[in-house]
């Protein structure tokens, strides 16, 4: 968000799967009244968007999945990002917020099966992220990953002042340690319930795990970061 030259839409698809399809467990925390009603409609505002410059939106793969599983025009004019963490922090964080969480929520089914598509329908494989070598060398990997889609890598915009973007309103709650960080970095929370302690959130992890060990595979790496940095 500090490099100021994308127009950034935070998880647009979200008020379609929690509010308008009631899917999901997770509370919708904005004004529903503020955000389109359909998958068309919060299409068409990123189109929109992107005839006036470059965008970048950040969703969760099972928000519009239903959706953009057959709207192969639609994947044809993007440039594709997948960004995985450890299955069992995952769950862990998001159990502490959620306590109903479900499956679908977890997530990296979804992941796997709209990496796959992607691969079907574009020709060519994404790139994937994980967030573990992200924080773990955070200029290294933004290097590589901005090499991998052809745009300027910006180090100064990897430090920013403490805050809450409009961005983020509808998931305020869940972005407390982003808002109050300056930079990425490791983070290890504890959590009064885990997928060691706690047998459903075990079966779910070990259900998911599969997914998240077969997207791994295509990490990208800071041994991809070759070319020098913006100046």
């Amino acid at each position: 968000m500090e490099r100021n030259d994308f127009t950034i839409f935070h998880e647009p698809f979200s008020v379609l799967y929690y509010v308008h399809e009631a899917k999901g467990s997770a509370k919708f925390e904005a004004e529903v009244e503020n955000y389109a009603s359909n998958y068309d409609e919060i299409k068409a505002q990123i189109l929109a968007a992107a005839e006036q410059g470059p965008v970048f939106f950040k969703d969760m793969a099972y928000h519009p999945f239903e959706h953009i599983m057959k709207d192969e025009d639609f994947m044809r004019r993007l440039t594709n990002t997948f960004i995985i963490r450890d299955v069992a922090d995952t769950i862990n964080s998001h159990y502490a917020m959620n306590p109903e969480l479900t499956q679908e929520e977890v997530g990296y089914q979804r992941q796997l099966d709209l990496f796959k598509k992607l691969q079907q329908v574009q020709h060519k494989t994404p790139i994937l992220v994980d967030s573990e070598d992200l924080t773990r060398c955070p200029d290294g990997i933004i290097e590589a990953y901005c090499q991998e889609v052809g745009i300027i890598h910006v180090p100064e915009a990897l430090a920013w002042e403490p805050g809450q973007p409009e961005a983020w309103k509808s998931w305020e709650s869940w972005h407390k340690d982003a808002s109050e960080s300056k930079g990425i970095i490791a983070r290890k929370n504890t959590y009064a319930v885990t997928v060691a302690t706690d047998a459903k959130l075990r079966a779910m992890h070990d259900v998911e795990l599969p997914f998240y060990n077969e997207l791994r595979k295509f990490r990208i790496s800071t041994s991809r970061a070759s070319s020098p940095s913006s100046p």
